[in-house]
């Protein structure tokens, strides 16, 4: 009996401290017409590779474009559930296609679009679990369980995985680092030629000081971005400085790991916090993935 009311209390507990970060997530909801804007992103972002797989700037197909305006046209009227249906169907079929190679916002993309497909209805007296609000926590959960899964993997800890891609050089990623060394390294008066003396064995880097402390400051500098960013943005005080700070902070993760894809998702989830500039902010995020065209 002691242990029933024990349980009946803890999740009476969870409860309460799930309605409360719901709540502080968003004071102000998101209001149907953002999410308009929101599903006509994921329309655009999720369809365009299949319709246009040379890319936007390529010759489009007439068939293609038609499509592609049923669907938007959908999307914004009081049909866009099947609208929502058809682009989820396409998202989980890239997901099944590509396992057990699925990239990760591919998924992300998928549970937004069902959460957003499953809502109720807004006369539904469910008025804190929107799936406006879900979606931003979905997004939060993303950041803060990648700085927890570096935590715990121990890869980041000592600076391991930015030295060996830096020293490597085998990928983007490992260049630009390098570069980024070479230019610290330049104002530290230390020696750039940071020799790898023995890759996945226990022995130690060839690194200097200098060069530990900066790969080491970088690793924990962003597993700290993803832990604390994320959980800045439940406070009112810190909400828009912690925005423009996640702003900043993907678009660097994009430039040095070149995961455009993922960052455009991101983007437009961190939009959902920002209710009133979403009538140009969403245009331009949908025309600068067009120019940029990522899937070309």
């Amino acid at each position: 009996m002691l242990v029933a009311r024990r349980n009946s209390s803890l999740w009476s507990w969870w409860q309460n401290f799930l309605q409360s970060l719901l709540v502080h997530s968003s004071p102000e909801g998101v209001s149907p017409g953002l999410l308009v804007f929101f599903r006509v992103f994921l329309t655009v972002k999720i369809l365009s590779p299949e319709l246009f797989p040379q890319g936007w700037l390529a010759t489009p197909a007439v068939a293609s474009l038609g499509v592609l305006s049923v669907m938007l046209l959908l999307t914004v009227s009081r049909w866009y559930r099947l609208a929502l249906a058809l682009v989820a169907g396409v998202s989980g079929y890239e997901a099944y296609s590509s396992w057990p190679f699925t990239i990760n916002h591919g998924g992300l993309e998928f549970i937004a679009l069902m959460l957003l497909l499953l809502e109720p209805p807004p006369s539904s007296e469910t008025q804190v679990l929107r799936a406006g609000t879900l979606i931003k926590l979905l997004m939060i959960s993303v950041w803060f369980y990648s700085g927890m899964h570096k935590i715990c993997d121990g890869y980041y800890l000592h600076g391991e995985f930015f030295a060996l891609e830096a020293l490597g050089q085998d990928t983007g990623m490992g260049k630009k680092l390098a570069a980024l060394w070479q230019f610290a390294a330049g104002l530290l008066h230390e020696n750039t030629s940071l020799p790898l003396l023995a890759c996945c064995s226990a022995r130690q880097l060839g690194v200097s000081v200098a060069g530990a402390a900066f790969f080491i400051g970088l690793s924990w500098a962003t597993i700290l971005a993803e832990l604390l960013l994320p959980l800045a943005l439940f406070f009112h005080r810190t909400r828009y400085l912690a925005l423009a700070a996640l702003f900043v902070f993907q678009g660097m993760i994009a430039y040095f790991s070149g995961e455009i894809d993922f960052a455009f998702t991101a983007y437009a989830i961190l939009l959902l916090f920002v209710p009133v500039l979403y009538r140009w902010t969403y245009p331009v995020l949908i025309a600068a993935y067009l120019w940029v065209c990522p899937w070309g």
